[in-house]
């Protein structure tokens, strides 16, 4: 793969199904906890943390409906699980929650290896092409405020600079997508597999 398709255009326009079946996923996820936590009467401030890992579960059974091998990964401390996809053999796609707009830092080893790629406007050398490199790694951020998803972004990384994670580029694809909360059904899981109740 050319350096130059990693770029946010040639990226964006790869990932667009992708990235429109994770906002579909993330919807519903959201939606899921919020019900969960409505009938359970629970405060979604006393555990942050549950609240977020309700919508990724719910979001990784929609999304592995079309992509079989999407799987969670618990490698960035439990207020930052995400989900892992790969994407072809051009792109691998991370979803993880955000923290005021801002990427945070992995925990693991793994993880901040995750970041660590060439920049996609490299300089090249006069008479030189631009480099085959692996596959492009990017991060969906997303936040949520009340009952809405509020960020969704489509981030580059570059590695870590000064504690902090260093950005190619970075695309709010939020706008994209016309899902509405009004148009996602929750559907409680009943203990009988056979049964299932809904709610809107």
């Amino acid at each position: 793969m050319n350096l130059q398709e990693h770029c946010a255009e040639s990226t964006l326009a790869r990932l667009g199904p992708t990235l429109e079946l994770c906002h579909r996923a993330l919807t519903i996820g959201l939606a899921t906890a919020i019900a969960l936590h409505a009938e359970r009467r629970w405060d979604l401030r006393a555990d942050p943390q549950m609240f977020t890992h309700t919508v990724r579960r719910e979001a990784l059974e929609v999304i592995k409906a079309q992509n079989p091998d999407a799987r969670a990964e618990d490698n960035l401390g439990a207020a930052m699980s995400g989900l892992h996809l790969t994407v072809g053999d051009t792109d691998v796609l991370r979803v993880w929650s955000g923290s005021h707009g801002q990427v945070r830092v992995p925990t693991s080893e793994h993880g901040r290896e995750f970041l660590q790629q060439v920049p996609s406007n490299a300089l090249l050398l006069p008479g030189f092409e631009a480099p085959d490199v692996k596959a492009c790694r990017t991060i969906l951020l997303w936040e949520h405020q009340g009952d809405a998803l509020s960020q969704l972004t489509l981030v580059r990384p570059l590695g870590l600079d000064k504690g902090v994670v260093a950005i190619d580029w970075q695309d709010s694809v939020l706008q994209r997508f016309a899902t509405r909360m009004d148009d996602i059904v929750y559907r409680r899981r009943a203990t009988n597999p056979n049964q299932e109740s809904q709610t809107s």
